[in-house]
């Protein structure tokens, strides 16, 4: 999506925390309903990761968010 694999969706999350080990999720799904959006919640906080909900108002380039190293890395 935008040059960065997808390695999962919500029902995989738990799964995808424990194998890579962010410091924090980026939450930036703008029309989720509220049940998706508190099982991402409920998921990170107990994995205890930090979960951070981003507002789109314009596109975000993930070579800006992510870093240019952390996209070539997921290609």
């Amino acid at each position: 999506m935008n040059g960065v694999r997808v390695i999962g969706g919500v029902p995989q999350l738990h799964e995808i925390l424990e194998r890579t080990h962010p410091e924090t999720v980026l939450v930036t799904i703008p029309h989720a309903a509220r049940d998706v959006l508190d099982t991402v919640v409920r998921v990170c906080n107990d994995d205890g990761i930090p979960c951070r909900f981003v507002r789109r108002e314009v596109d975000l380039d993930p070579i800006e968010i992510l870093g240019a190293a952390e996209v070539r890395r997921a290609q």
